[in-house]
C-alpha cells in the first residue's frame, strides 16, 4: 500500500482531498496540520522526514490570511516557498541514501 502525505489537512482542498479518499483504498492516506507540524520550521520539516517515509506527498498547506499577507509577508513566504526547498532537501537525502 502506497501511503501519502497531505499537509494542510484541514483546509478547504485537504478536507475535499480527505473526502475522496476512501475511492482510493489503494493508498494509506496520512493528515498533517499546523497544530501537528509547524511548516515554517525548518528543523522540525526535516525532523519529521527523517522519522516518517512517504510514497507520494500533496502540499495543501497555505497562507490563508489574505487580509495580512502584504505585512506578514515573511510568514507568506516561510510557508509557501521555504518548506517546499525543506521538503525537497529532506526528500533528496532519502532517495540518496
Amino acid at each position: 500500500m502506497k501511503k501519502v502525505l497531505i499537509t494542510g489537512a484541514n483546509g478547504q482542498l485537504g478536507n475535499e482531498l480527505r473526502k475522496t479518499a476512501p475511492d482510493f483504498p489503494s493508498f494509506a492516506f496520512e493528515y498533517m496540520d499546523a497544530d501537528q507540524l509547524d511548516l515554517t520550521d525548518r528543523e522540525a520539516v526535516i525532523r519529521f522526514f527523517d522519522q516518517h517515509r512517504y510514497d507520494y506527498l500533496i502540499h495543501c498547506a497555505a497562507y490563508t490570511a489574505v487580509d495580512k499577507a502584504e505585512s506578514e509577508t515573511d510568514k507568506v513566504f516561510l510557508l509557501m516557498r521555504r518548506y517546499r526547498v525543506y521538503c525537497s532537501r529532506s526528500v533528496r537525502k532519502i532517495i540518496a541514501g
